[in-house]
């Protein structure tokens, strides 16, 4: 039993897939190469997180979702995860790796220099979930947030270290869709057959949010390109989903369909 998660069962803490073990999962990391990871980045890791990437040093978590007592951009209530980086800098998401590392989204993204960049969330890049040092110096034992690149880079505390961040996830279903309205859980569930009956219902297509984003532009955000085809094709404009798309695809290649998509629907409005 790992001595930073007394009582705390990780035999069943990670989701296996072999989308996981691609971009993710990197072989223990050794005292050496948290070091080095450690120089590079400029802080002290939590004991706790090197200890969770000895049993598996990152990957995609069973339960990705964490309460919270305000809003963000994701939720009335909680946050999600999409998977925590690996120590090192062999996979697509680890701290140190070529492409998305923790520096990374300092430096192309605007991210506040805090601390350390650690999991994305399925907003591609819009949002993330960081350690913050801010309060503790680079050698103490950090604060975990949620830094909102939709509100301005706005923070939101989720708890005070990395093991109770860890031990506090959750399951999606333990909140249901209850705190998204029915369009956004649509859209970001691919939900098809409510889409089709709000359409016929005749809602609005062009309503924008509190970030002035539209439906369609949202489906882009979230890389849903069957909601992307029903909305167009319903006749919904596509103002600003193509530059959103293509933004993404910089960094998510899996938004290759999001673009390739919204590039022929411009084409064929075009022509």
């Amino acid at each position: 039993m790992s001595k930073a998660f007394h009582g705390f069962d990780l035999s069943s803490f990670w989701r296996n897939s072999q989308y996981a073990a691609e971009n993710y999962v990197d072989r223990s990391p050794t005292p050496e190469m948290v070091k080095a990871v450690e120089r590079q980045l400029g802080f002290k890791l939590p004991a706790a997180y090197v200890e969770l990437a000895k049993i598996q040093n990152g990957g995609v978590p069973r339960n990705t979702s964490y309460r919270t007592d305000q809003p963000t951009s994701w939720s009335e209530d909680h946050v999600a995860i999409t998977g925590i980086y690996s120590i090192g800098g062999n996979k697509l998401y680890s701290l140190c790796g070529e492409t998305f590392n923790s520096r990374f989204w300092e430096q192309e993204w605007g991210y506040p220099a805090i601390g350390v960049y650690f999991a994305g969330c399925p907003s591609a890049g819009h949002d993330m979930v960081a350690l913050d040092y801010r309060q503790c110096g680079p050698d103490g034992e950090p604060q975990v947030i949620h830094v909102d690149q939709e509100d301005d880079y706005r923070i939101t505390r989720l708890a005070g270290s990395f093991e109770e961040f860890i031990r506090g996830l959750e399951p999606d279903e333990a909140f249901g869709s209850q705190t998204l309205s029915g369009v956004e859980r649509a859209i970001r569930e691919n939900d098809l057959d409510y889409l089709r009956q709000r359409i016929a219902a005749g809602c609005n297509l062009e309503e924008t949010d509190e970030y002035d984003r539209t439906m369609i532009e949202n489906a882009a955000i979230q890389n849903q390109p069957e909601v992307i085809e029903l909305l167009a094709s319903a006749g919904a404009s596509l103002r600003n989903a193509l530059s959103i798309a293509e933004r993404n695809l910089k960094y998510f290649p899996e938004h290759e369909a999001s673009v390739s998509l919204l590039r022929k629907l411009a084409e064929n409005r075009n022509s």
